[in-house]
């Protein structure tokens, strides 16, 4: 049995280990963004735009507003306005204690909008005002959703 020389096993290994290293990197290609940011004209809101891997990576998934059921609504006067519900995870307060929900209203476009809650049962946020129903809401991810507009951990 031939014995290989011990150059061979010695060489050869970390040449193979040298050649991994040597792939050209593009210095100037442009890293892709994950998510944008944009104003909204004539709002104070802005829109959240993912990139679809992102939006897979954060795994964001909606919900449409309902109308609340009467065992949800507790001493609703008369002649008020009928109130929709929400699941609790999609509530988002902001730093200074406002409520909002993050609407989906096309693609991979998300939007902060304002919410009044009336009150709160069971993982259910039954709303006094808000978004109409049928509306998609961010029920899972809406809090990364908040950082990225605001830009927490930048």
């Amino acid at each position: 049995m031939h014995k290989p020389s011990p150059w061979i096993t010695l060489v050869l290994p970390l040449t193979v280990l040298g050649l991994t290293g040597c792939a050209k990197v593009d210095k100037a290609a442009k890293p892709v963004s994950a998510s944008r940011v944009e104003a909204i004209d004539g709002s104070s809101l802005k829109r959240v735009v993912l990139n679809p891997g992102a939006e897979k990576r954060l795994d964001i998934q909606t919900t449409p507003i309902r109308p609340a059921t009467p065992q949800e609504v507790t001493g609703l006067p008369p002649g008020a306005a009928a109130r929709t519900a929400i699941p609790y995870e999609a509530l988002i307060y902001d730093k200074k204690g406002a409520t909002f929900a993050y609407t989906n209203p096309r693609g991979l476009d998300y939007v902060r909008e304002p919410v009044t809650v009336d009150n709160i049962r069971d993982k259910v946020v039954v709303l006094a005002a808000g978004p109409a129903v049928g509306t998609a809401v961010v029920s899972v991810g809406a809090v990364l959703l908040y950082g990225v507009e605001t830009g927490v951990g930048k």
